[in-house]
């Protein structure tokens, strides 16, 4: 799970982005009922992020 984290490290792409690839590749390994995925990211730009995202499978 961490060189999975750190993969992302590198990658030019938003957090946003990052997050939601991240809940993608979780529900496609997993497919989980219900998963809430949260991303709280260090201040860039004096600018502290936080992007929470959620899975529910259909019924």
């Amino acid at each position: 799970m961490k060189l999975y984290i750190n993969s992302y490290r590198d990658r030019y792409i938003s957090h946003e982005e990052s997050i939601n690839q991240i809940l993608d590749d979780f529900v496609a390994a997993c497919a989980p009922l219900e998963v809430k995925i949260k991303g709280d990211f260090n201040p860039r730009g004096n600018v502290h992020t936080v992007i929470e995202v959620e899975h529910h499978k259909d019924k």
